[in-house]
């Protein structure tokens, strides 16, 4: 190889013009080489895999769908449980109110006149006849 006046010789032929733009000229060629594209084959072998992986993700992800839809149904009976049990537990509390006044004086007679209709011994009852 002989660089000279002329430019980089090697077994008679001119390489480049300039020596002086030598490593440019080398990077363009280079970078020419490389960017050819070259086509990969795909084995069968990976593309089974690729598939298989993507089957068990997709598995994946609708059974937790599932499950969330699941989980959000039960959270929704939970909440409708738990205000009937709220409901439930007033209307005992109004019984258990209710009992403990049965056993008052007041409370017979307010039964007896309300539902009975009774009333005491020397009481005078006026009835309104303009109310039908």
């Amino acid at each position: 190889m002989y660089t000279g006046k002329w430019g980089i010789v090697s077994n008679g032929k001119k390489l480049f013009d300039n020596p002086d733009n030598f490593a440019n000229e080398v990077e363009i060629i280079m970078t020419r080489n490389s960017s050819k594209k070259t086509k990969k084959k795909v084995s069968v072998k990976t593309l089974t895999k690729a598939l298989g992986i993507l089957t068990v993700c997709v598995y994946v992800a609708c059974t937790l769908i599932k499950q969330q839809i699941t989980l959000s149904k039960c959270d929704d009976a939970l909440e409708e449980y738990k205000a009937k049990i709220a409901e439930a537990q007033t209307e005992k509390q109004k019984l258990e109110d209710e009992l403990e006044k049965a056993d008052t004086d007041e409370y017979l007679e307010q039964v007896a006149r309300e539902k009975l209709g009774l009333i005491k011994a020397n009481e005078r009852v006026f009835i309104d006849i303009t109310q039908k």
